[in-house]
């Protein structure tokens, strides 16, 4: 066996068929071409391990370092499906820095002033209300369909990363202003309830900061943060923080729900 361009093409068929993320079969196939355009040639599997530590290695300190543990996961996949048993023993990818949480200053109350802002833009509420009161990324509030708004339970069916299905309860503000556009969705026979691209969605989200007056530039992830953020602080509950936002570790959740840099620079202060 050998890995080339056929046999990348046919492990990211395969990766398919075992019902991968589309995200994660593209970003796998993707690193792995890289790999071969970096190398030039066919790569024969009993000197796999050896190259692919020269190209991790190559440009161990110009990746991010979660760019490095994607790519080391996308080598070892390809080498175990065509048999290998141990690829890349050993071999250790540089730790990434604790990310500090990015929830915006003005807390849930700022997220009801986007609200606010959007004025009678029924589609624009209902995108913040999925963000910044349910915590769902943007990727999810765009597929959220109208038979995943269950109104008479008060619950959300949210198809997330890795295909994963998680269903959320919607708080009372939240599925009012999911409402409308929910109703009109169903009206006009659409498929989603929202009708935008991602990346307009992320630039709407940018604007209504700034039209809403908020202390600092907005993305739509700081509304997720958020979200988990105040989530955490009235419940004390990681597990349950955990479930709404659909992590499987909650590791990742620690995260969002972490010491806030404030706190921490009022710890600073010895």
């Amino acid at each position: 066996m050998i890995c080339n361009e056929e046999t990348v093409r046919a492990y990211g068929v395969d990766l398919d068929r075992l019902g991968r993320s589309p995200n994660t079969s593209r970003n796998y196939v993707s690193d792995l071409n890289q790999f071969l355009l970096w190398t030039g040639r066919d790569v024969p599997m009993e000197q796999f391990d050896g190259v692919a530590m020269d190209w991790l290695n190559a440009y161990r300190r110009i990746w991010q370092p979660r760019t490095s543990e994607r790519r080391v996961t996308a080598l070892r996949g390809f080498a175990r499906w065509t048999g290998a048993l141990d690829p890349l023993r050993g071999y250790t990818t540089p730790t990434p820095a604790r990310p500090v949480p990015h929830p915006i200053p003005e807390g849930i109350p700022g997220v009801l002033r986007l609200i606010d802002a959007c004025g009678f833009h029924f589609e624009k509420r209902a995108l913040i209300a999925m963000t910044g009161l349910c915590g769902l990324r943007i990727a999810e509030a765009l597929s959220i369909r109208p038979e995943d708004v269950d109104y008479e339970r008060g619950l959300l069916t949210v198809y997330g990363k890795g295909s994963k299905v998680r269903v959320i309860p919607m708080s009372e503000r939240a599925a009012n202003e999911i409402a409308v556009a929910y109703a009109r969705a169903i009206q006009d026979g659409r498929p989603t309830v929202l009708r935008w691209k991602d990346r307009h969605a992320r630039a709407t989200i940018t604007r209504l900061g700034v039209k809403a007056g908020l202390t600092r530039p907005l993305s739509s992830h700081d509304l997720r943060a958020t979200f988990a953020t105040a989530a955490y602080a009235k419940s004390k509950d990681l597990r349950a923080v955990q479930e709404l936002l659909g992590h499987s570790s909650s590791a990742t959740t620690e995260l969002y729900t972490g010491i806030s840099l404030a706190t921490m620079r009022a710890a600073a202060e010895v």
